[in-house]
């Protein structure tokens, strides 16, 4: 005797985690055609997409895992066979296709969404998303701007856009956003890094010391990463101004924060260079290139050192390796033409 399941078990199923399961209940009940076409199966339905979709949103889906989407792409998936027109359906599962990465059929999704509801900003939001990730920030802009106008300053849609102009080196429309959705009340670590970063590019080093001052607090609850990053910026701030000693304080903290990092080294070396104290320069260098012997900037700020040392065999392999690494750094082959004349 065929067991008869409904919709409410496909539910339960789910509910219980036996999605594999559910999914088997589910193709049993649609293959009695007579049943899908009636007003109640056709309900029932949509009950199990909303139910389905709701506990998708739950799970924060740009957070998920390769393993996790794969699953709830097949559960979409049973949405999209009785509605093929599903707009939410459709523009989620174009979310969870960017998580594995393929992008083509996430652009195929969602400009399906897109043509079911023009007028609904999420699937612009998500196709620009996925221009972003491939490189091509101008249909990335497009659908963003298109988002934007749709949703009136969604803090969000403001976030992502400000993604591009970063990207696109535009620091000063991607400080713009990143502080207008700060404003509005978003909040997203690599957001207020980048904020910093694009107002300290833009080249005012009294703003962005201010706006640091400003976001102190925010930053002391973030990840060490995070906080190292901050300090490392407050130091290359005040380094511009020629506050070394406090410019050292704050390298100080950076490195506290994360001590494996070469660019803080790096930086350190700079201060110490600029308060005359050789020694402990050379050592940064030093330290940054252990951290990474490709390290142009760092070699050139040795090479100095040695020269201050009058160690200019040394100087010279250092400026040598610094032209090495980056053939663009005319002073290091400048450098070596003194030397060796």
């Amino acid at each position: 005797m065929e067991i008869e399941y409904s919709i409410e078990d496909v539910i339960e199923e789910f509910e219980k985690g036996n999605s594999d399961f559910a999914i088997f209940m589910f193709r049993q009940i649609t293959s009695d055609k007579k049943k899908k076409k009636s007003a109640q199966f056709i309900d029932l339905e949509k009950k199990l997409a909303n139910y389905i979709l709701a506990c998708i949103h739950e799970h924060k889906i740009r957070e998920l895992d390769r393993t996790t989407s794969q699953k709830l792409i097949e559960q979409v998936d049973l949405i999209l066979e009785w509605d093929p027109h599903h707009y939410q359906a459709l523009n989620i599962r174009g979310m969870l296709y960017i998580n594995l990465h393929e992008y083509e059929r996430a652009i195929e999704d969602l400009s399906l969404a897109i043509g079911i509801e023009l007028i609904e900003d999420d699937a612009y939001v998500n196709r620009g998303i996925v221009y972003y990730e491939m490189g091509d920030y101008q249909n990335a802009l497009c659908d963003l701007d298109l988002a934007d106008a749709l949703s009136i300053d969604d803090p969000y849609v403001l976030f992502c856009r400000g993604n591009v102009y970063y990207e696109k080196e535009d620091f000063l429309s991607a400080f713009d956003d990143f502080y207008l959705a700060f404003e509005k009340g978003y909040s997203d670590n690599s957001m207020l890094l980048k904020m910093l970063l694009s107002k300290y590019r833009i080249g005012n080093s009294v703003e962005t010391y201010s706006l640091s001052e400003e976001l102190a607090a925010t930053f002391a609850t973030l990840p060490s990463l995070s906080l190292s990053i901050f300090y490392e910026i407050r130091g290359l701030v005040l380094y511009d101004m020629s506050c070394f000693e406090d410019a050292l304080e704050q390298i100080h903290l950076a490195i506290a924060s994360d001590m494996d990092r070469s660019s803080l080294y790096y930086h350190r070396g700079m201060i110490f260079n600029c308060l005359k104290r050789n020694e402990e320069a050379l050592n940064d260098f030093s330290r940054a290139l252990q951290l990474d012997k490709e390290y142009a900037k760092a070699y050139f700020g040795r090479a100095i050192c040695y020269e201050k040392k009058n160690e200019k065999q040394r100087a010279f392999k250092d400026y040598a390796n610094a032209f090495f690494y980056d053939p663009k750094m005319k002073k290091a082959a400048e450098s070596m033409t003194e030397l060796s004349g």
